[in-house]
């Protein structure tokens, strides 16, 4: 309650919502999320092929060589199998942070936010970066190990949810 001077009168104060109502928020279908992960995914392929170039090129391969091996099944030969071993698992660490990061501080990865649409808490709030590491690390996993079904669940879910949004108490919606 804010009060003025000796003729004013008592103003009641409503204190306003952080983030807005999830009532007046409309839940992002799955051709727009569909479309805003095809984005990222392209975006992570070309991240990938320079850090593997120069990951490469630290250790003395080219892209070339190296996929003659690998497509003769030459892997055995010289430092190969251990370079793929470590572009492998810095290849993963760059997708995880990638999800992670931009979908916990912003809600939305660049694909996301071409879309027009976010990451958010069942609630309303936006999303943090312990939701977005549940939802992109053993959420994403999880939808893709089975067949992809964990992602066509948004499809049928009335919510439009798919596994790993349920997983993380997470929804996507319209921005």
């Amino acid at each position: 309650m804010e009060t003025g001077g000796l003729f004013s009168r008592t103003i009641p104060r409503f204190p306003s919502l952080p983030y807005p109502l999830i009532s007046s928020m409309k839940p992002a279908g799955f051709r727009r999320r569909y479309i805003a992960l095809l984005l990222d995914i392209t975006v992570l392929e070309i991240l990938g092929l320079l850090l593997s170039r120069t990951f490469l090129n630290q250790a003395g391969m080219d892209m070339g060589s190296m996929l003659i091996k690998v497509a003769m099944g030459r892997v055995h030969e010289g430092n190969t199998l251990p370079l793929l071993i470590v572009g492998g698992f810095l290849q993963m660490i760059l997708v995880c942070a990638y999800f992670v990061v931009f979908t916990g501080v912003s809600g939305q990865t660049p694909g996301k936010k071409l879309m027009k649409i976010q990451v958010r808490m069942e609630n309303g709030q936006p999303a943090n970066l312990r939701a977005a590491a549940i939802r992109s690390i053993p959420g994403y996993l999880l939808s893709t190990v089975t067949l992809g079904l964990g992602f066509l669940l948004a499809l049928t879910d009335p919510r439009q949810q798919a596994l790993h949004d349920r997983i993380a108490e997470t929804r996507v919606f319209i921005v």
